[in-house]
């Protein structure tokens, strides 16, 4: 990845100080109001925690959250199946909603054109190691508001039919007729465009 150096952006009201992006030696800090998380590069898992006081989102490099996505989308697969094209492109990012060193949620997004043509990004890996409290709402709403900063208006992904409601409370529409990704299941195309 691309060392960014003293990049501080706001996200939904998060301030994001981004010291630098390396599978090997980042430093990325979240502060929201007293919450503060750093995380530190190290070569065995690509970050790991340096002082965490509660659950945060953070923007991660994508081996930090293959181990999750691989356990909750593709555990009957081999782990090469977690690794997904544009993982590491220049517009790729990767959300990861911690508690000390565990990974809760995560979530990836790359620019994409939805099936249709537009320009969008595409929202791929969502998963919640523990569904249903509330971490992957986490992930996607601080994704959302990163695509958003970065200028993107319309998010989409392939949702499975079990997530489509997770999906339509977060403002999703159901675009497409059901199809099969094998050896995933069904899905449909969702999308959500942002103001």
């Amino acid at each position: 990845m691309t060392e960014t150096v003293g990049q501080h952006t706001d996200i939904a009201g998060q301030r994001i100080d981004i010291a630098g992006q390396h599978t090997d030696t980042a430093a990325q800090r979240t502060e929201t109001g007293a919450q503060r998380t750093e995380t530190v590069g190290d070569a065995s898992s690509g970050r790991r925690p340096v002082d965490v006081e509660s659950v945060s989102a953070v923007l991660v490099v994508a081996e930090v959250i293959r181990p999750l996505r691989w356990r909750v989308l593709r555990p009957d697969q081999p782990f090469a199946e977690a690794v997904y094209p544009g993982d590491d492109a220049p517009d790729t990012f990767h959300v990861a909603v911690r508690s000390g060193g565990d990974v809760l949620a995560c979530a990836s997004f790359h620019r994409e054109p939805a099936p249709d043509g537009r320009e969008g990004w595409r929202l791929r890996g969502m998963a919640s190691a523990t569904p249903g409290r509330g971490y992957g709402s986490t992930a996607l709403t601080f994704g959302l508001a990163e695509v958003q900063r970065r200028g993107g208006r319309l998010v989409w992904c392939n949702a499975r039919l079990p997530a489509v409601p997770f999906y339509q409370r977060h403002g999703f529409t159901v675009t497409s007729a059901e199809f099969e990704i094998p050896p995933i299941g069904r899905h449909v195309v969702m999308e959500r465009v942002l103001p």
